[in-house]
């Protein structure tokens, strides 16, 4: 086996037991430090194996591969150093070396730019020089991304924004999903589902089999999504699928969390089993405690489908199947929407914390709220649903309907994202330009540019994953 095969299994095999230890809460903190640097190191891998050169430029570069991923990690020095806080207090061989990242991290007394402002200033600075060589060295070719967006005499200025937009729409986002939500449940889910097919088929698929396998998906995986890119009538179904990914993300950063764990991966909380114990406290006859629980349990499947329904419609359009719902769906579906409004479990808005962006999901407690009224109103919708949902029009109309308010609720959770990006980034542009000082007054019109882009990105993003579905 080559030197590359077995780091590949290497960082494999340690990614897997570390993600099934911390499913079941037995990972402890440096240890999940670790985790964070392999998983950042393993999706870098991947993107260096995939080539970002070919895919923006049609031209295989392994040097211009390397300093592009080199430059979006020093763009990202922040999560490392969010971890290195995280793992602080459990870490005892490493708490002298987290101590330093932590201590000169932001700009001290002592002069220093501090490690967060030297990433970002190498990270755009790196990335302008690229795009400089690209411009006079390298010509686009088909299939790429700038081959299909490239308009002539913009060769410099269009290479740039894609580099830029590549990072701040893409990079950033999935770098924090893959390793903070999605990379536990994905990776658990992955190992389950090929060991459940080897069982099934009788076959003794050997332990490096399964690894490569894993990893092949990972990687093919990347490669057919930046793909999406390559062309003119594909490229807004890769904007779409980006946007989708903020709703499935939330499932691992909140639902999975909340129901196993102690708030969210976001902020701390209660988890949905100590407050469903709470309201169940207050309530001594057998019978209205089991409604409590389906009232909690179908909330919590109403909040998963609507997380999910984008990235469903999305994948219809992606495989041209736009068929209906199952009628167990549309009833299920409807039942949950009622419990959802009249008792609502689950509450979204923006993050209140000036350094965090994003979409809050917030657990409640319902025990104030008529529940059995409530719940014998959605199980009468769904009997009803289910009855009508035979009928032929009202079946279309249901469907129909179903789709609307899943783009509203699409359209009221991108809404909240949008605006706690862009009073993230007034409010820190704005702090660069009252500092006046060189560093980051250099520092603004790169912000700015992420700013532009990112508005860009999520309005039209949702108009044309709209227009998409209507079509």
């Amino acid at each position: 086996m080559g030197i590359q095969k077995r780091i590949e299994e290497l960082i494999l095999v340690a990614l897997i037991s570390m993600n099934v230890l911390e499913m079941f809460n037995l990972l402890p903190g440096v240890a999940g430090f670790f985790k964070a640097v392999m998983s950042f190191t393993a999706i870098g891998f991947v993107l260096y194996k995939v080539s970002l050169s070919e895919v923006f430029f049609g031209v295989t570069d392994k040097r211009i591969d390397f300093f592009l991923i080199f430059s979006y990690f020093t763009l990202i020095i922040s999560k490392f150093v969010q971890y290195c806080i995280s793992a602080y207090q459990e870490a005892e061989i490493l708490q002298e070396f987290f101590g330093f990242i932590i201590t000169n991290a932001v700009p001290g007394e002592n002069g220093f730019l501090g490690f967060e402002k030297i990433g970002f200033i190498m990270g755009v600075t790196l990335l302008v020089l690229i795009s400089i060589y690209v411009t006079l060295k390298v010509n686009f070719k088909e299939p790429s991304i700038l081959s299909t967006i490239h308009i002539k005499n913009t060769k410099f200025p269009m290479t740039l924004i894609t580099l830029f937009g590549f990072f701040i729409i893409f990079f950033n986002p999935v770098m924090e999903w893959f390793t903070l939500v999605i990379d536990t449940p994905l990776v658990v889910i992955v190992l389950f589902v090929y060991i459940f097919k080897m069982h099934d088929a009788g076959k003794n698929m050997d332990e490096e089999e399964i690894l490569f396998k894993i990893s092949d998906a990972a990687e093919t995986f990347v490669e057919d999504f930046i793909s999406l890119f390559h062309s003119k009538k594909t490229i807004f179904l890769g904007i779409s699928a980006l946007l989708a990914l903020h709703l499935v993300a939330d499932i691992g950063g909140y639902m999975i969390p909340y129901a196993f764990s102690s708030g969210s991966l976001y902020s701390e909380g209660t988890s949905i089993a100590q407050i469903f114990g709470a309201d169940k406290a207050h309530i001594t006859v057998q019978s209205e405690q089991i409604i409590l629980l389906f009232d909690y349990i179908l909330s919590t499947l109403g909040m998963m489908l609507l997380l999910l329904f984008p990235a469903i419609l999305w994948y219809m359009v992606y495989r041209n199947n736009l068929g209906r719902f199952p009628k167990l769906i549309l009833a299920l579906f409807y039942a949950c929407l009622v419990l959802m409004v009249f008792t609502p479990v689950y509450t979204f808005g923006r993050f209140s914390e000036d350094n965090i962006v994003g979409v809050k999901i917030t657990a409640n407690s319902i025990n104030d709220r008529p529940f059995i009224k409530y719940m014998v109103i959605a199980a009468v919708t769904f009997i009803v649903v289910l009855a009508l949902s035979y009928i032929e029009v009202i079946n279309l109309f249901l469907n129909y309907l179903l789709a609307m308010i899943g783009l509203g609720f699409f359209g009221a959770y991108l809404y909240n994202y949008f605006m706690s990006t862009i009073a993230y980034y007034i409010g820190f542009i704005n702090q660069l330009a009252l500092s006046g000082t060189i560093d980051n007054l250099y520092l603004i019109p790169f912000n700015a540019i992420f700013l532009i882009l990112l508005s860009i990105f999520y309005m039209f993003g949702y108009l044309t994953f709209a227009v998409e579905i209507f079509e």
